[in-house]
Formats: structure tokens, sequence, C-alpha cells
């Protein structure tokens, strides 16, 4: 009894870290101090899963009373993504990748991929699904930070995300897929 009890409140830990990672990115535009690495993992996460618009959805929703508000926030927004591509480049390069795997537009593509006439069409939308959102990703960084982050290991990375959600895409279809199987004789 004493290890189901210990095991919930170990659940319970980890989901309040997990929940605290998660919106952690949200406390930095009212940061009075330096937004610190845990900050900046968050932040990189939310934008690899909404697809590098996380900032400029959080400023629409909690800065928007007053233009001098979202210029604040924004720049608050520019420097922390700055900061955790300079001072914590592969905290930045491995939330970015978790991130793209929990990807509104790519978890929206592998769940249709059920139903896909086939393996290979399903491969195929989770694919693109990545590409595409890895322009929207590049367009929002743009918007918020005023410089474009596209480099040979932001593409080589784009390109091995594309492919892993194309075998998930793939996996699912086989696994979930609503169409009739026949068999040959």
């Amino acid at each position: 009894m004493s290890t189901k009890n210990s095991d919930s409140f170990g659940g319970v830990v980890f989901g309040l870290i997990l929940l605290t990672f998660l919106f952690a990115w949200l406390t930095i535009p009212s940061e009075k101090n330096e937004v610190n690495a845990f900050q900046v993992s968050s932040l990189t996460f939310a934008n690899g899963v909404f697809d590098g618009w996380a900032d400029d959805l959080a400023i629409k929703l909690f800065h928007s009373e007053s233009n001098h508000n979202k210029e604040s926030a924004r720049i608050a927004f520019r420097g922390a993504i700055l900061k955790g591509e300079q001072e914590f480049p592969l905290a930045t390069t491995i939330f970015n990748l978790l991130g793209a795997f929990f990807s509104v537009g790519g978890l929206i593509a592998v769940w249709l991929a059920r139903s896909a006439a086939n393996t290979s069409e399903a491969f195929t939308l989770g694919f693109w699904a990545e590409i595409i959102e890895s322009l929207v990703f590049h367009i929002g960084y743009y918007k918020t930070v005023g410089s474009s982050s596209v480099t040979g290991q932001e593409v080589l990375i784009t390109i091995v995300v594309a492919v892993i959600m194309g075998f998930v895409a793939q996996q699912v279809n086989k696994k979930y897929g609503n169409r009739t199987q026949t068999k040959t004789a």
C-alpha cells in the first residue's frame, strides 16, 4: 500500500513539474530579472508546439490591453529566444525538436493518417505536414526576431522530423486505419 501512495505522490509531483514547465514561458514578459534556462526551454518547446507562434499567441491573449504592453512583451520574448540560441544552444535544439514532435499540425496530420488510403499516403501526409509546419515556424520566428533562422542544420532537423512523423503516420495508419483488408489467395 505504501508503494501505491508513493507512486501517486510521484505522479502528482511529476505532473506539477510538467505543468510548471509548460507554462513557465508565459512569465517571461513579466519578469523584472533576466530570464533563465528553464523559461527559455519552456518557450522553445511552446514555439515548437505552436509552430513559432507561441509568443504571438501569448501577446494576443495576455498583453493586448495597450500597444506599450504588446511591444514590451514582444521585446521580452525576442530577447529570450536570442538568449536561448546564444547561451543554451543544446537545450534550444532539444526542446525545439520535442516541441516539433508534439506540434499541433503534426498531431492533426498523424490523426488524419488513420483515414489515409494506404501507408504510403499516410507517410506523405505526416511528412508534408512537418515540412509545411517548418515553413510556418520560420515565418513566426521571423515575425518575433526580425531575422531568418534557416540554416543547414535547421533544414536537416526539419527533414529528420518530417521523416519520423511520416513513419509515425504510417504506424498509425497500420494500427488504426479504417480500410478493409482483403486477403489474396
